[in-house]
């Protein structure tokens, strides 16, 4: 039997029954619509049995992944993960991890979820899953900004002395926790720097070797102890003003003063 005539006989056999006749009451809307949904499939089935491809099939396929109109007329300026601000031809794992980026200091790390993420980049709520294997993978590649962030704010003092360079990097880290204080708490979350995928440790060693390094060059000894205690010192200050205890523990402390001072107690001999 030639698939057109299957086509016809499938079509009668479903349509016959319920085809309104006088003196009978009309069937149902939902039959007839039941009908015509089938009716409509098996005629695309049997264009693509002849080798023609069905228009309808090529329109679903073709507009699956774009973002809805909603995205479109989004207007967050600061947002990174608008369609306008990164453009559909990025690729989409970088429009995931700019999404992040942008929704992070919104609505925070623990509300960061994937579906969150993912209508901000404008994508399927699936996309993520294909790019991170776990929510933590996503998040770390967020936390990886910040630190590509923080290193650049400690470049912009590489060419000043050792030890003005020191109190400019101490500033710029307490002014980052400051700004971006869900960054700055994620960039530090111990379950993304164990085992997230991102080798966030990797990022985050140089940052510190470098950070030694300068002091080792302004002491005469025990230049590695002084190091580590003057970070967790000033690591400890950037926590509480990141979850905002400053205010309430010190309300009318100088930062600046506090932070200086704590940098030149380590360092003075």
């Amino acid at each position: 039997m030639s698939i057109p005539s299957l086509h016809r006989r499938s079509v009668k056999a479903i349509t016959g029954s319920i085809r309104p006749s006088v003196g009978r009451a009309r069937q149902p809307s939902s039959t007839l619509s039941f009908a015509s949904r089938f009716s409509r499939r098996l005629g695309g089935f049997t264009r693509l049995a002849r080798g023609r491809p069905d228009p309808r099939l090529e329109r679903t396929v073709h507009t699956a992944h774009l973002p809805c109109d909603r995205h479109r007329r989004r207007k967050d300026a600061g947002s990174h993960a608008t369609i306008c601000g990164m453009g559909v031809d990025e690729p989409v794992r970088e429009r995931l991890v700019s999404a992040g980026v942008g929704l992070l200091e919104e609505v925070g790390a623990a509300q960061l979820g994937l579906r969150a993420i993912a209508r901000e980049a404008g994508v399927s709520h699936g996309a993520p899953r294909r790019y991170f294997p776990t929510h933590n993978a996503l998040l770390a590649a967020v936390a990886v900004h910040g630190f590509a962030d923080l290193s650049e704010r400690f470049a912009a003092h590489e060419s000043e002395i050792p030890r003005v360079r020191i109190d400019r990097m101490a500033g710029e880290y307490i002014d980052f926790a400051a700004r971006r204080p869900e960054m700055f708490t994620l960039m530090f979350r111990h379950d993304l720097l164990q085992g997230s995928g991102e080798n966030l440790r990797r990022t985050t060693i140089p940052i510190y070797r470098a950070w030694a390094d300068l002091v080792a060059g302004c002491v005469r000894d025990r230049a590695e102890e002084r190091a580590f205690g003057l970070w967790t010192n000033l690591h400890g200050i950037a926590a509480l003003v990141a979850n905002r205890s400053v205010e309430l523990i010190a309300p009318g402390i100088d930062l600046d003063r506090l932070v200086l001072g704590t940098v030149a107690q380590h360092l003075s001999d």
